[in-house]
């Protein structure tokens, strides 16, 4: 009785060690080896766990040897077949059993070994072995004992490796938690924070501003003509270039500003801690020179600008104000000629508030039948014959009288008007010009019509349906067409404005390029699209036949298009003297108040039938 109370003691002793949550896998190994052999008089002890029981598939840590002694040669047969039984496995004396390697057992001074299972809820987790130096060391009592305490140690073995999974779960969580805080505020593409994170952190700047009376300021910087490189080397250069930008913003900002992305091509510059205007410009303009400096793509060498809008906090400033207040400034910037700064005033605010109702007036005057088209001449140099008409966009205001294009076309383009407008454009003057009968032009060719096309509606999927459909309305002949666009809209085509114009092409409509020299003149487009005409900008013919610069660019101009073939006509020709002189220059065709001012078609006809014409 005293030896089994002595048991029990022994076993309660190590249930208790063992469900102490202090224990790691190693700590609990020894545990259970030093209580096997108390129980048993054993002199070792091994716990083998199965490969991969542990969380994640990881196998259990062996204890080092010099902690636990020698590991039996035991663990292959007798483990094996104990596993497979799931039941105690016994060696009286290793010297008459075959299963053991009897020549190892001698040398380490084993006659005995009992091998049980540690089984947990039906599942067996691994094997507690024993060992003696004397036969028959351990008998049916020794073997119920190892089995109440294999079960003990599985018990344990089955919390700590639950408290490991949980762990890992647990870490796993928080990994997944940060990687998703990550994408939450930072840009995946350049590492910068976004625009979340920026607008955060501008309303600390600005709460910290105010207590501590310092400055704050932002900049916001758009890249200038992006959709090129997107176009010519791809999007992967552009995204590589856009990583390439974030790292040099990077550089040149202070320590206590927070540059970020803001959107596209923008990125956005908070500057905290500064004394007055002049430090915020020149933040500015060390960044405008290290974005000066050409970028090294995989594609290829590139080169960008930046548009940089420039705003300064004041007692009333709020994060939205003054980032809208910064991008402003930075819209400025690029309508004046991009690759530059603009600093906000107050002039920028009546300007905004001034083309709100410009657009608003304008939406009433679509819909209210206040636009109207006059159309010009343009004239065969060497003839003198009247080879087609430009449509002229006109808006009468009822207050107002009439408005100039300059002061309204912008905010069409801006507010995405242009394209309704646009659209009326095409339907009006398709509809008028071939409804016109004029004898004076009957033993002729019909006349071209020349109409002008925006970016905007060049750019959308629908516009060679809506160009087809207007034809097919108003039985307009598509060769009779032609469709004029400025040069910029070459530099930022998109696809879908490439698809457009070939397809046009195809249907019959000419392509005129407008403004030719004022832009970003290429051979490269001349040669590779869809273009039949190029017009001399106005302000070249404006200095002939007197000034030598204007007749060299001219000349110049002239000879570029004739060499790819495309008819080449001269705007604002308003002396007989400066035909002449862009006839003799190279040019085909021209056009300006020489000729006739913009008119409707029936002072057209009038022009028509005075002695000039």
């Amino acid at each position: 009785m005293d030896e089994d109370a002595g048991i029990l003691a022994a076993l309660a002793t190590a249930q208790e060690e063992l469900a102490t949550d202090r224990l790691d896998l190693c700590g609990l190994i020894a545990v259970a080896v030093e209580r096997a052999q108390e129980l048993t008089g054993a002199d070792r002890a091994t716990v083998d766990l199965r490969e991969g029981w542990m969380a994640e598939g990881r196998p259990a840590p062996v204890p080092p040897e010099g902690e636990l002694g020698p590991r039996p040669p035991l663990t292959g047969a007798l483990s094996t077949e104990c596993l497979r039984t799931d039941a105690p496995v016994s060696c009286s004396d290793t010297d008459r059993d075959t299963r053991v390697d009897r020549r190892a057992c001698r040398r380490d001074g084993i006659r005995s070994i009992v091998v049980v299972p540690l089984r947990r809820s039906g599942m067996t987790t691994g094997v507690l072995t024993v060992t003696s130096p004397v036969p028959r060391a351990f008998g049916p009592r020794s073997v119920r004992v190892l089995q109440l305490l294999g079960g003990l140690v599985a018990d344990a073995v089955g919390r700590l490796a639950a408290a490991e999974r949980h762990e890992h779960l647990l870490a796993e969580q928080i990994q997944a938690e940060e990687r998703l805080r990550e994408l939450i505020l930072r840009d995946p593409l350049t590492g910068l924070p976004n625009r979340a994170v920026l607008r955060s952190h501008l309303e600390q700047a600005l709460a910290r501003g105010t207590r501590e009376g310092t400055g704050v300021g932002v900049l916001f910087v758009d890249l200038d003509h992006f959709k090129l490189v997107n176009g010519t080397l791809g999007h992967e250069a552009g995204d590589e270039l856009l990583r390439q930008v974030a790292e040099r913003i990077g550089q040149v900002t202070r320590t206590c500003d927070l540059a970020g992305r803001f959107g596209g091509d923008e990125f956005v510059v908070i500057c905290s801690n500064v004394n007055g205007i002049d430090e915020l410009v020149a933040v500015t303009r060390r960044l405008e020179q290290t974005l000066a400096a050409p970028f090294q793509l995989a594609a290829g060498e590139s080169a960008v600008t930046a548009s940089v809008g420039v705003a300064l906090a004041d007692a009333t400033s709020t994060a939205e104000g003054l980032l809208s207040q910064a991008d402003m400034a930075m819209y400025r910037a690029k309508s004046t000629g991009r690759a530059g700064h603009e600093l906000f005033s107050d002039i920028l605010i009546e300007e905004a508030t001034a083309r709100v109702t410009m657009e608003a007036s304008l939406r009433r005057a679509l819909a209210d039948a206040q636009l109207s088209l006059d159309y010009q001449s343009i004239v065969e140099l060497r003839t003198g014959r009247i080879a087609g008409i430009e449509a002229l966009l006109r808006w009468n205001h009822p207050e107002r009288g009439p408005v100039a294009p300059l002061e309204f076309i912008p905010t069409a383009e801006e507010s995405g008007l242009i394209v309704p407008v646009g659209r009326w454009v095409l339907q009006t003057a398709f509809a008028e010009v071939n409804g016109w009968r004029n004898p004076l032009l009957a033993p002729h060719p019909p006349l071209h019509l020349a109409v002008n096309v925006s970016a905007r509606q060049l750019a959308r999927s629908d516009f060679r349906d809506a160009v087809r459909a207007e034809l097919e309305a108003s039985g307009i002949k598509p060769g009779r067409v032609w469709l004029e666009l400025t040069e910029s809209i070459f530099v930022d085509a998109s696809e879908t404005a490439l698809d457009n114009l070939r397809s046009l092409r195809d249907l019959g409509i000419s392509i005129a390029v407008d403004d030719f020299g004022t832009g970003y003149s290429s051979v490269k487009y001349l040669r590779s699209l869809p273009i039949d005409a190029v017009k001399i900008d106005q302000t070249f013919v404006f200095g002939l036949p007197t000034d030598p610069g204007s007749v060299a660019i001219v000349h110049a101009l002239a000879q570029l298009g004739r060499a790819f073939g495309l008819l080449v006509i001269a705007e604002g020709i308003e002396t007989p003297e400066q035909a002449a002189m862009v006839a003799e220059l190279g040019c085909t065709h021209g056009q300006g108040y020489l000729y006739g001012r913009p008119a409707d078609l029936r002072q057209l006809e009038r022009q028509l039938h005075s002695p000039r014409s």
